[in-house]
Formats: C-alpha cells, structure tokens, sequence
C-alpha cells in the first residue's frame, strides 16, 4: 500500500512505468507487480501511495498518461529461445487456410479474435507475435491464407471469448500504439 506500485492488464511484471496526471502534470514511477484493473474505461490501477503522490486519492479516478520507463529482462525460457530464432526457412508446415502458433504448431480456436495486421513473409509476422508476446498478450497467433495465389500471414490475438472481452483487449493494446479490428470467429 505504501509502495510505489500498479496493477496493468498487459504490461509485463516488474516493468517501471511513470504515470502522469493529465489534469496538474504531476507524475510519479511506479512498479507493475500486479493485473488490472477490471473496471471499465480504466487502464492503470495505482497504490495509495502513487495516487496521493499525483493527487489522484481523494477522486478515486482520473486522466493520466503512461510512459514506460524500463521493460523487465525476459526469463530465459526454451520456447523463449526458440522465439528468438526468427532465421528459419518459411517451411510447408504453414498451409494455408489453418491457424498456427509462431512455432508452427496447428491452433483451434473460437469465439472472437483481434486482426492486428497481414504479412507477406513469416519472419516479420514472428517478430511482430514476438512483440506482442513480450507485451504479455496471450494466445498470440497467425492465420496462413491465400490471397490471389501468395501466401499470407494474419496476426492475430485468438481465443477471446465475448466482443466485450476483444473490444475491452483491443482497447489496452491501443494505449500502446497497436491497432487492428474484432471479429468474430465463424
């Protein structure tokens, strides 16, 4: 409660992020140990400290901007070392018409997505996932299509389960500067 920490939905644990408050400018650094805030229209929830320190306590809410300051350093895990693999040949496991993780591993998936962007080569569609998935965004996958006789690669964010849960995902993923579309998986 004393400490200088917030909860995000997206940003990975231990990022350090300075919050401002768009009403008197006054900001403060802060530690991201926690998820949320499940609130709608919210995207940041501070401690009591934080929120006195910018003079958001007494209101309970309010504008603010977020800036993030340093980015943890990823745990080395072996799909982590797989990931960062991008230099592998575009290979027939990617067939069109099917879902895959960057791995190439078949997905399924239902209810409603979110199409971030299309890519003519795989290896900028992985780095792009990639990104993503260091943002913390799960169920990060790519749709292999065919388009006019070339084979191209959809990002998408797969397995949301309501169009309040997409728009509400899609919403955070803006705050970061992605943008894409909800649709609903047929």
């Amino acid at each position: 409660m004393n400490a200088y920490t917030a909860a995000h939905k997206l940003l990975p644990y231990n990022s350090l992020v300075k919050v401002v408050n768009l009403s008197n400018n006054k900001s403060c650094l802060v530690r991201i140990n926690d998820r949320g805030p499940y609130t709608k229209g919210r995207i940041i929830d501070l401690s009591k400290a934080a929120a006195k320190t910018i003079g958001l306590y007494k209101a309970g809410s309010g504008r603010v901007r977020i800036e993030i300051v340093e980015r943890p350093q990823p745990e080395v895990q072996p799909e982590l070392v797989v990931a960062h693999d991008l230099n592998f040949p575009a290979t027939a496991m990617f067939f069109p018409g099917n879902v895959y993780n960057i791995w190439g591993m078949k997905q399924i998936y239902s209810g409603f997505n979110i199409h971030i962007s299309t890519y003519l080569e795989l290896k900028r569609a992985r780095e792009e996932a990639i990104s993503l998935m260091k943002m913390g965004v799960k169920n990060v996958s790519l749709e292999v299509i065919n388009q006019g006789g070339t084979k191209v690669y959809r990002l998408l964010v797969t397995s949301l389960v309501s169009k309040s849960d997409a728009d509400r995902m899609l919403s955070n993923l803006m705050t970061f500067g992605v943008e894409g579309y909800v649709r609903k998986v047929v």
